[in-house]
């Protein structure tokens, strides 16, 4: 499986959605002088302004949705969004928002393609969200990015000051992978064909950096066959189909940047250490 069967490329207008409404506490955050996780600063911008360049910088990008906390409502940055949601407690509510808003722009009806990308990818580039997309076939209802981990540790390299800094990883049979933070949807058929498919993909999306939330999620066969090492990238791609009842692409090999996230301490520190070598 290479993730790319059936037609694949980009139609020009995705709407990407930014989901900017996480938050950080303790030694990270007083570190990192803000509560927000999207509105880190490194080197004089934050992630969230990072990400929107990027993506305003993609033709295939139409308009972008931002969604962030009450408190964080007019920041001078969200000027540059087409449209800001302020978050509620269930991020299903939050993405719920979005697709009514994505129904105002398109006359009552869902766009077949939509990005959702999270806001703590402190190295996203235009150019790694365009070959993801590149390589999504559009007859996919979800497409999601893999990275393997010798891809990953070329281009971030393990750093003995920061041994966390690289997160969780799942180990399959097939290698050692991890799940990107930039995924795109088809709306239309997860809202309006599938009942209870949103719900399960928050869970999945939320569940998507740790493989011990992930796999319980999957049933409990796939614990024992993931702890005995049984488990192979396709397998864990064809139950999900069948958990959300849609059809999933796994675009293997995707750009690393789009995997490194700043979920600890670890990670920003790692950010800023090797922002040089960006």
């Amino acid at each position: 499986m290479d993730g790319t069967e059936g037609r694949a490329g980009m139609v020009g207008g995705v709407e990407a959605v930014l989901l900017a409404a996480g938050y950080i506490g303790g030694e990270y955050a007083q570190v990192a002088g803000t509560t927000l996780k999207a509105f880190i600063n490194l080197h004089g911008l934050t992630v969230l302004e990072r990400t929107i360049t990027a993506l305003r910088s993609l033709s295939a990008i139409n308009r972008l949705i931002v969604i962030v906390p009450s408190e964080a409502f007019r920041y001078p940055a969200l000027q540059d969004a087409d449209a800001v949601i302020v978050a509620t407690d269930s991020p299903l509510a939050n993405l719920t928002q979005a697709a009514e808003r994505l129904r105002q722009w398109h006359g009552g009806k869902l766009p077949s393609q939509v990005l959702l990308v999270a806001t703590d990818l402190p190295f996203l580039t235009a150019e790694a969200v365009g070959e993801f997309l590149q390589g999504c076939p559009l007859d996919a209802d979800l497409c999601v990015p893999v990275v393997r981990w010798e891809i990953f540790a070329r281009r971030f390299p393990p750093d003995e000051r920061f041994p966390k800094a690289l997160g969780f990883w799942a180990r399959l049979r097939d290698g050692w992978w991890r799940i990107g933070n930039v995924w795109r949807v088809n709306p239309k058929t997860l809202l309006e064909r599938r009942t209870g498919a949103v719900a399960q993909l928050e869970r999945l999306f939320l569940a998507r950096k740790n493989p011990l939330r992930l796999l319980p999620m999957l049933g409990g066969l796939f614990v024992v066959r993931y702890l005995l090492r049984r488990l192979d990238l396709d397998e864990v791609k064809r139950h999900a189909e069948r958990l959300l009842g849609c059809r999933i692409a796994i675009i293997i090999d995707t750009a690393p940047e789009l995997a490194f996230d700043l979920d600890t301490l670890d990670d920003y520190r790692y950010a800023l250490a090797h922002w040089r070598q960006a």
